[in-house]
């Protein structure tokens, strides 16, 4: 909800498939291929970027419980 030009929100149950529009004309037009490169423009982290979040928040939770770790 916080990138005004989406026509649609961002949220976690983005990873699971399900896509929420803003409006209905939005829910009617857009395609996967749309929505797959505004996620890559304004949502996706680059490798180096995610690694670091990983890495931060398997740290956090290895704290507190034992984890495996590839």
């Amino acid at each position: 909800m916080l990138i005004n030009a989406a026509h649609f929100s961002t949220e976690w149950n983005d990873l699971c498939g399900l896509i929420k529009c803003k409006d209905e004309n939005s829910f009617k037009t857009i395609d996967f291929g749309t929505y797959s490169k505004f996620l890559k423009k304004e949502v996706a982290l680059d490798t180096d970027g995610f690694e670091k979040i990983k890495n931060i928040l398997f740290e956090k939770f290895n704290k507190e419980y034992y984890c495996f770790k590839d």
